[in-house]
């Protein structure tokens, strides 16, 4: 009796420690898809400073400005998220806005975000609570992020 009482409290002692790093190891790619974000939006917003226009980027894939970006302000693109999704760009209009989007940890478009150009609409900028929600940055600042993020491109 007592060896089974034992035996169930190890397994349950493995159990809350598999999900306690489960738990800390999807936190660290939701914190890494931020870094990339930002990186990416920091060096956006530089070239910005230095042409007076934001790159332009109609299919949201980051080959479109890679070259215009690298290496003069930043170093090597990360072209991948945390959970390795491609970050997406879009920019239309050299004037802006700019957005760049990870699609979270399921890889999906959160429903009534986006317009049919897969930009986003501007609708639920806000906080998220779910790892599966999608990060958006635009024109310097977070508008969609995690809880407790630094909204601000620095």
């Amino acid at each position: 009796m007592l060896r089974n009482l034992l035996f169930a409290s190890l397994i349950l002692l493995a159990a809350c420690s598999v999900f306690r790093s489960s738990s800390k190891n999807r936190v660290i790619k939701q914190s890494k898809t931020v870094d990339v974000i930002r990186d990416l939006g920091t060096a956006v917003e530089a070239y910005k400073l230095v042409y007076g226009t934001y790159p332009i980027g109609k299919t949201g894939h980051l080959e479109e400005i890679e070259a215009q970006l690298e290496p003069r302000f930043l170093r090597k693109m990360s072209e991948e998220d945390g959970w390795g999704n491609e970050v997406e760009y879009y920019c239309l209009n050299p004037e802006g806005p700019y957005y760049i989007i990870s699609l979270g940890s399921d890889k999906e478009r959160d429903v009534g975000l986006y317009k049919t150009d897969r930009s986003p609409s501007g609708l639920g900028f806000n906080v998220i609570a779910n790892l599966k929600e999608d990060i958006i940055f635009s024109n310097g600042i977070f508008v969609r992020y995690p809880q407790g993020v630094r909204t601000g491109a620095s």
